[in-house]
């Protein structure tokens, strides 16, 4: 920043320039009274002008004060022998009362108040707007709501003292040991997070979590450590527009080719239809090519609607989900008689190193059943899906709960990926793909 350029300033400095100097302003004009007196003294001793006596809690009340506050500026007019103490209705009850000095000066002292209430006055009208009663409803409004919102989702970063970093270890480790999908992995994975070094100089939570992170995807890919929520809650909207559409179809040359950047829920009429009208003007093709190269995964049921055509006309198996809770679950595909075509089609899977979960699953399935050839880089490799879980300090942990089997090979791609029948790079693997597409349509017409 240069020399001479000025810093931005903000609203709570304004706003303390602003009474820093409009006390100095008054306080200087008591001064040339002769007055001990200073405008920080003014609320209570237009309270105390009121009443006989009060207490500080009372006085609190009325200027509209904090008791900590009142308590100091009592401490400072009660030096200057402005108030003293006064009896209470008790003998526990400690109250204050203006001295027979504050009475006698008094007159000074209301005339002074004349004085800054004219200069008040001209100062709203050079300004266009009533000061005091802007400040008056600005205060209002945030008594009646924190200035700063709190938002649990996404909480302010915040500095960790190494008593702070130990505490959220053990809060996370205890998470993934409870619920992580395999436990005889789990005790250990969770002792890794125990045993992970503090920074005794402290640490911010959000590289805590990001070193975390990185520890644990090496034993699965959905390990993820957030500091506030990992994704927003859902809330309910009548006004949510409609959903983008993540399926899109094209042909080149007698080959269809379907591009997914997200697997919708199959189980929604929408996108099911989309899915559907897909397959259906692919049943009008020579070849198919599935492009999932932008795809970070989704619903587990688009892969039962996609591949359902293509694996003949008797719902197959893809996966059986399991997870240390629940039954296991089965996951079959959904077939659609009009479109028996599409199951003798020569079909074609790119893939890229974005290319994950849901998506991995439509590729792998369709590689395990010798369906069909994919073509790219290896992908992700994020096969167990997770649930997030709060520690109740503002760090969430992201835990695998389930996992995926294929009843084929009796495993899945989690951390090893699904691997390209055709290695070649994710830039050219479409162009790869049409072409092996081409070349298995001339060879099947001969």
């Amino acid at each position: 920043m240069a020399p001479s350029e000025p810093v931005r300033v903000g609203l709570g400095t304004r706003l303390r320039q602003l009474v820093g100097h409009l006390d100095r302003a008054v306080d200087q004009a008591y001064a040339d009274l002769g007055l001990d007196y200073r405008a920080a003294f003014t609320p209570v001793t237009r309270a105390l002008t009121a009443a006989e006596s009060l207490s500080v809690r009372q006085i609190a009340a009325a200027t509209g004060g904090t008791h900590s506050a009142a308590s100091q500026t009592v401490a400072q007019m009660r030096r200057t022998g402005f108030v003293e103490d006064a009896p209470g209705t008790d003998g526990r009850e400690r109250r204050v009362r203006l001295s027979d000095l504050a009475r006698r000066q008094l007159p000074l002292i209301e005339a002074q108040w004349a004085r800054t209430d004219a200069a008040a006055a001209a100062l709203d009208a050079e300004l266009g707007i009533d000061l005091g009663a802007t400040l008056a409803t600005a205060l209002d409004i945030v008594r009646d709501r924190p200035f700063l919102a709190t938002d649990d989702e996404h909480p302010p970063a915040r500095w960790l003292s190494a008593t702070d970093q130990g505490d959220a270890l053990i809060a996370l480790a205890d998470l993934v040991e409870r619920h992580y999908v395999f436990a005889e992995h789990a005790a250990t994975y969770a002792e890794e997070i125990r045993r992970h070094p503090v920074s005794e100089a402290g640490t911010g939570t959000e590289a805590l979590a990001a070193d975390l992170t990185a520890l644990l995807r090496r034993h699965d890919g959905h390990f993820k450590v957030t500091w506030g929520r990992p994704w927003p809650a859902r809330k309910p909207d009548p006004e949510t527009p409609e959903p983008a559409s993540h399926l899109s179809f094209r042909s080149e040359g007698g080959i269809g080719i379907v591009t997914a950047d997200l697997f919708d829920d199959g189980d929604d009429p929408r996108a099911a239809a989309e899915a559907r009208d897909c397959l259906k003007r692919l049943n009008q093709c020579d070849a198919a090519v599935f492009d999932l190269r932008p795809n970070p995964g989704g619903w587990p049921t688009m892969v039962e609607v996609l591949a359902g055509p293509l694996l003949g006309p008797e719902p197959a198996p893809i996966l059986t989900f399991i997870s240390r809770t629940d039954p296991d679950e089965h996951s079959r595909t959904r077939p659609v008689p009009e479109l028996a075509a599409l199951a003798d089609m020569p079909v074609f899977v790119v893939v890229g190193d974005r290319t994950a979960s849901a998506a991995e699953s439509f590729a792998y399935a369709l590689q395990s059943f010798g369906r069909a050839s994919v073509v790219g880089s290896t992908t992700v490799g994020a096969a167990n899906p997770g649930a997030p879980f709060p520690t109740g300090d503002g760090f969430w942990i992201v835990v695998p709960i389930g996992a995926p089997i294929d009843p084929r090979t009796g495993t899945n791609w989690e951390g090893v990926g699904v691997r390209p029948d055709i290695h070649t790079d994710p830039e050219t693997a479409l162009e790869a793909a049409l072409r092996l597409a081409s070349a298995a349509v001339s060879g099947s017409t001969d």
